[in-house]
């Protein structure tokens, strides 16, 4: 299943202290279309540069991640990552990241 999602709305906030030391650049948020607000998503830059997305989830006792918030397929990942990257392009070419 593939679905066509539009944010808007990207915002960052940097990482600091202990979070930037452990690898996450910052936090993004966006809204949708219709009016949904996607925050906590963790923006990383892996050991070759490339920014990765981590989803919020939450864990439970027995160790297992439960996804707060995901894209509904591999599709829609990539159109959604696409699209923030596109808005965070400004900040990550500074070398904030």
């Amino acid at each position: 299943m593939s679905s066509t999602v539009s944010v808007s709305r990207v915002r960052l906030v940097p990482a600091g202290g202990v979070s930037r030391s452990e690898g996450v650049v910052g936090w993004v948020s966006f809204a949708t279309p219709d009016g949904l607000l996607v925050d906590g998503i963790a923006l990383r830059v892996s050991r070759v540069g490339r920014p990765v997305f981590s989803w919020p989830a939450r864990r439970d006792r027995a160790g297992r991640d439960h996804h707060v918030v995901r894209p509904l397929d591999d599709a829609a990942r990539q159109e959604i990552e696409q699209q923030l990257l596109a808005q965070l392009a400004p900040w990550l070419r500074e070398g904030s990241a």
